[in-house]
């Protein structure tokens, strides 16, 4: 596994390089971002761990650089001194794999290399994959994107429509941690499957967890797992969802119903990539996208204090807000005509008659497309 080491300090090189290579990496250093950029250049990099602060050219346009190259190819881990959100956010948005602050773990940072080498090799598994699948069939005849297990099955073809699956392509191919808003039964779960579906994670599980469907004790156990004997009636281990996901991607719905005293646990599972299953002492690293939904409005969760702020800045490195069905009247026929379908009906052109579609058109519809 080869790794690039990009700092200007000496001392921080000579230390994480030699405690990476006991670990049995393979490490290259650069003392700055244009050495680091000339040695990707010339040699296959699986993960490059970057400083943010440096002169000449910083860590955040030596991550969009590798990024605009080939994203496919180098995970990039960001080390910064100076943590802020604002930093997280824009390095997370750009491509990184993940972010630690100084002074670094070195069992962490070493813990992490592995984890995006393992989802670097993923990205070069499906690379070959989606490009053969984007040249021969780059959308289908309604104009839906096509993934790598296939064709959209969004349907949508309304201005506002357009504008959510507009964001989906954009963020579906990257990593990043996505917030979905709508009301209820607007389709905030087939947008998140859409989002795997067309990401490099489309061949690995897809688990979603409904936050606002269980107490909060046995959601705990629902997201991270228990060990036998963790608490009455717990008779065998359990794999949580984190585990279950490994790979691929985990849909929190209802994140907004989240109760505060597992908040903490969430973030610093999505911080460290690691948890604990309950009853249990062994830490298991995973490797998840994060894709979450709310139908309420978080912001103001936030400035009331119910909800946690930095949690909310990990889960919403992208926010999307899909519309409600009586702000895209223009997808009301191709939606009737899609169930009508689905309900065996081989004709639905004899069912939707003008005054049909004028009235559909016309009527609020307060539970959306559920």
């Amino acid at each position: 596994m080869n790794v690039l080491l990009i700092d200007d300090d000496p001392g921080i090189r000579k230390l994480l390089s030699r405690e990476l290579g006991r670990r049995g990496l393979s490490v290259t250093t650069a003392a700055s971002g244009d050495e680091g950029l000339e040695l990707l250049d010339r040699q296959a990099f699986s993960v490059a761990v970057c400083d943010v602060k440096m002169k000449g050219i910083d860590g955040l346009e030596v991550l969009r650089r590798i990024k605009e190259r080939d994203p496919d190819t180098t995970e990039v881990i960001m080390l910064t001194g100076h943590g802020t959100i604002e930093t997280a956010i824009e390095a997370m948005k750009t491509g990184a794999y993940h972010y630690l602050t100084k002074p670094v773990k070195v069992a962490e940072l070493a813990a992490l290399v592995s984890s995006a080498a393992e989802r670097a090799q993923i990205r070069r598994d499906n690379v070959l994959l989606r490009r053969e699948v984007n040249s021969q069939r780059l959308r289908t005849p309604e104009g839906r994107p096509v993934g790598p297990n296939g064709p959209s099955l969004v349907l949508g073809e309304s201005k506002a429509w357009k504008q959510v699956w507009n964001v989906v392509g954009k963020v579906g191919p990257t990593d990043s941690t996505v917030l979905v808003l709508g009301k209820s039964g607007t389709g905030k779960e087939m947008v998140a499957r859409e989002i795997h579906h067309i990401s490099a994670r489309a061949t690995r599980p897809f688990v979603a967890v409904n936050c606002a469907s269980v107490s909060a004790s046995l959601l705990e156990s629902e997201l991270f797992g228990h060990e036998a004997g963790a608490f009455t009636g717990a008779k065998a281990r359990h794999p949580g969802a984190f585990e279950r996901a490994d790979g691929g991607t985990l849909f929190l719905d209802e994140i907004g119903e989240l109760p505060e005293s597992l908040q903490a646990t969430l973030l610093g599972a999505l911080e460290r990539r690691r948890f604990r299953r309950l009853g249990g002492r062994e830490e298991i690293a995973v490797d998840v996208r994060v894709v979450s939904a709310t139908h309420r409005d978080v912001r103001a969760d936030v400035n009331t204090g119910r909800f946690r702020l930095d949690l909310f800045y990990r889960l919403a490195v992208v926010t999307l807000e899909v519309p409600p069905l009586r702000a895209r009247p223009d997808d009301i026929e191709l939606l009737a005509e899609h169930f009508l379908q689905e309900l065996g009906w081989q004709r639905p052109q004899d069912v939707l008659t003008p005054p049909v579609l004028e009235a559909l058109r016309r009527h609020h519809w307060p539970g959306n497309v559920r």
